[in-house]
C-alpha cells in the first residue's frame, strides 16, 4: 500500500487532489485505510500525517470539520448523491475542499 499512498501522496503534494474522492472495492482491501492515510497526509499541518497536530488530533477523533466520510448503502452510491456531496464540500469554511470518502 505504501507505493500506493505514494501516488496519492503527490496528488496532495502538487494541489491536484480531487474534490471528491469515490474509492470501490471489495471488502477487506484496504480502501478506508488508504483513504484514512491519504486524509492525514492532506490536512497535517507538517503535511507528513504526524498524528501530533491540532489537525491530526481532529482527524483521529473523528471530529475534523473538512473531513466527510461516507459509506455506501449495500453497495451502491448514486453517482447524484457523488455530485451533491462535491457540492456540499465546495462550501467548506476554509474555501478549501480537505473532505474524503
Amino acid at each position: 500500500m505504501s507505493s500506493v499512498l505514494a501516488d496519492w501522496g503527490s496528488l496532495v503534494e502538487s494541489g491536484r487532489l480531487p474534490q471528491v474522492l469515490l474509492v470501490t472495492g471489495r471488502e477487506g482491501t484496504g480502501k478506508r485505510a488508504l483513504l484514512a492515510a491519504l486524509a492525514a497526509k492532506h490536512v497535517c499541518e507538517t503535511g507528513a500525517a504526524c498524528g501530533t497536530c491540532r489537525q491530526c488530533h481532529w482527524l483521529l477523533a473523528g471530529a475534523h470539520p473538512d473531513v466527510l466520510w461516507v459509506q455506501s448503502v449495500e453497495g451502491k452510491l448514486l453517482s447524484y448523491a457523488a455530485e451533491a456531496m462535491q457540492e456540499l464540500l465546495s462550501l467548506s469554511a476554509a474555501g478549501d475542499v480537505r473532505a474524503r470518502l
